[in-house]
């Protein structure tokens, strides 16, 4: 009887000691499965977590760069008109220009400053305006050493003044981007300076043309319409520079945190 009972207790706590066994390896099982899960969700989160600091300095150096590189090729055009010197600043600006954007293609369009609180916090349009309006500025470089432009002498001085205005809206913009990455939980406040480059912009655009059609215009009717198209192309340049920079205000939202 004795011994009965004695296998019998035996018979319990081994059945005791499966029991335990089993639940604890189960227990071990979603332990794992929950550690496993949490890396992968911080995996996911981290693969697709936009890093701005990756990209942004080199993106605005390039952008400043190729801003150089265009100041440089209208002022050797202004001075000089078409030649080797005027073909080669062309090139330099082109190469510039196709950085900021291989920059800018790396990018993958999600990119966003941290602490930024406003509609999305989203900066790709703002650097998607910057890049546009340098390549416009390029662009412009490229149509006028393409189709050989010469300035007529009554026509210079309104032009240089007009690119002047111009590339100082795309300084702007740049100085704006750059100061809202430097302190991304302030607000910028709205500078009046890039509508009054636009609406000078506007102002010599309107003189150049009516200079060119309105006192009397002589000499090759298509080389007038080409010449209007440059200066409408220049004078957009300062529009593009302002939208994009209407953009980055609304997106610099203090962090409300």
């Amino acid at each position: 009887m004795e011994n009965s009972a004695e296998t019998g207790a035996c018979h319990v706590i081994d059945t005791c000691l499966s029991l335990g066994v089993h639940f604890s390896s189960r227990l071990d099982a979603r332990r794992e499965s929950a550690l496993q899960s949490e890396d992968t969700d911080v995996h996911l989160f981290r693969t697709h977590e936009p890093r701005p600091e990756a990209w942004w300095p080199t993106f605005l150096d390039r952008c400043e760069a190729c801003l150089e590189r265009v100041e440089e090729a209208f002022e050797t055009f202004l001075l000089t008109g078409q030649g080797d010197a005027f073909e080669s600043s062309v090139r330099l600006s082109q190469q510039a220009e196709e950085a900021v954007r291989a920059t800018r293609a790396g990018a993958d369009g999600r990119a966003r400053t941290p602490g930024a609180a406003g509609p999305g916090g989203d900066l790709a349009g703002v650097a998607d305006g910057l890049a546009g309006t340098l390549s416009a500025a390029r662009s412009l470089l490229y149509a006028l050493r393409c189709q050989r432009v010469s300035l007529p002498a009554e026509l210079a001085e309104d032009f240089a003044q007009l690119v002047d205005v111009n590339l100082e809206a795309c300084r702007l913009l740049l100085q704006r981007l750059r100061a809202h990455l430097s302190h991304p939980n302030l607000r910028l406040v709205g500078d009046p300076r890039l509508g009054a480059l636009a609406q000078e912009s506007d102002r010599l655009a309107r003189a150049a043309v009516f200079r060119l059609f309105g006192e009397a215009p002589g000499g090759d009717a298509d080389g007038r319409l080409l010449l209007r198209d440059v200066v409408l192309m220049t004078g957009a340049l300062s529009a593009r520079a302002r939208r994009a920079a209407d953009t980055l205000d609304t997106l610099s939202w203090p962090s409300r945190r």
